[in-house]
């Protein structure tokens, strides 16, 4: 493996981790999933005040349902495992919301 494919990372004691591909992935998945959160949580402020049973806020609840259980799936899974579907469907989601 040469320099150029190398990811260096600082953490928390300022040590420099080399990250593997699986593990640039993983981070890569982690940090979309924190935006996708921003994003929701920001809408949701923004629009406190949809009743849940509105069209929007049942969407709403389906699409956050949704969310924890693709969080739970690039947490807890190999980043090998997310399929082409999971990432479309997270960016339908992105779009909802951040538009």
């Amino acid at each position: 493996m040469g320099s150029e494919d190398k990811v260096k990372a600082s953490h928390f004691y300022n040590d420099i981790v080399e990250l593997n591909q699986q593990d640039k992935l993983k981070v890569m998945w982690i940090e979309k999933i924190k935006k996708l959160r921003s994003v929701m949580d920001e809408w949701s402020r923004k629009n406190g005040n949809l009743s849940i049973g509105s069209t929007e806020g049942r969407q709403w609840g389906k699409d956050w349902d949704r969310f924890l259980k693709l969080k739970e799936l690039f947490e807890f899974h190999r980043p090998n495992f997310i399929k082409k579907k999971h990432m479309v469907e997270m960016n339908e989601i992105y779009k909802r919301y951040n538009g």
